[in-house]
């Protein structure tokens, strides 16, 4: 398990800032400027750090050279000193570093995390995807003071994750859950388990385990496991494509004709994920939960638009 970060050994940094070590460039050879230190941003050491500030009146940009294109899902950032942008950094992607600046999509402040922040590019529920080769950050509000930065970490896809609610998340469906047609999706009385997810609704599925390695489900009458499951996603603004979720909810439940027969005392989940929605092909378990006890006294559950209410 890890957070994505990306490897760095093949970056290469640039910046509008200066300091004490700066060489300026020949008025013949304007190639020849040299500004010492700045692979200190990007050393994977958080001891060393680059401090410097911009002399023209513009805010502090550093430029991320990854030298080869990545899939970025946010970034994280380790201020050496107090001296940092109060309210972040502002972060462009680039395929050519040459003009096709797009500005990553960010909500709110930037988290913390220890000793750093980090940044994802969400609205909130949505985690969005850039396949970029520079990156730049810009310091709104730092001109001509100093900025200074010990590490820099682009991070890219961390997997699929599920979890299991622990309170309120276990009980019995106290009315009919219809879908946006109508019909009933759920019938009042069903055993249901809720939870989160992070993944993508189209190739993501939900299965749960008893204490003795059972599945968990009711039983036909022709003695078949039965079971039934929902993963709710928002749709997104403008194409209305499903992409990946950061912070979804799943339902997995078993109809009032089925449920008599499902006595599990703990369950867990697992997330599996496809490659291929219509033909389940590349299907592999990506997330798996501990076990949450199930209440001896279901309580009921109701599901509503926006989330579930125990």
């Amino acid at each position: 398990s890890h957070d994505g970060s990306i490897d760095k050994k093949l970056w290469t940094v640039e910046t509008n800032l200066t300091n004490g070590d700066y060489v300026k460039p020949d008025k013949d050879n304007p190639d020849t400027g040299e500004q010492p230190g700045l692979g200190n941003m990007v050393d994977n050491n958080n001891e060393t750090s680059f401090t410097g500030k911009t002399e023209d009146g513009t805010d502090p940009e550093i430029i991320l050279n990854l030298n080869q294109e990545e899939t970025i899902t946010g970034i994280s950032y380790i201020a050496g000193t107090d001296q940092e942008p109060a309210d972040g950094f502002e972060v462009y992607v680039s395929s050519t570093g040459r003009g096709d600046w797009v500005k990553a999509k960010t909500a709110g402040e930037p988290v913390t995390d220890g000793e750093r922040k980090v940044i994802h590019f969400n609205d909130g529920t949505n985690l969005f995807t850039y396949d970029a080769s520079y990156v730049r950050l810009t310091a709104k509000g730092m001109a001509g003071r100093e900025l200074c930065i010990a590490e820099l970490s682009l991070l890219g896809q961390t997997g699929d994750n599920v979890e299991l609610a622990e309170e309120g998340g276990i009980g019995v469906l106290d009315s009919n859950y219809t879908g946006s047609d109508g019909s009933v999706e759920i019938p009042e009385g069903s055993l249901v388990f809720t939870g989160t997810y992070k993944g993508n609704p189209a190739y993501n599925t939900v299965l749960l385990w008893d204490e003795n390695g059972q599945i968990v489900g009711g039983t036909d009458q022709d003695g078949s496991i039965t079971a039934q499951q929902i993963i709710f996603a928002p749709v997104p603004d403008g194409n209305g494509t499903l992409g990946e979720v950061s912070d979804g909810i799943w339902v997995y439940f078993i109809t009032p004709d089925h449920k008599d027969s499902v006595k599990p005392k703990k369950v867990r989940a697992e997330l599996y994920r496809t490659d291929d929605a219509r033909t389940n092909a590349g299907e592999r378990l990506v997330s798996s939960t501990e076990f949450v006890d199930v209440p001896e006294v279901l309580p009921t559950i109701t599901l509503k638009q926006g989330g579930v209410t125990p």
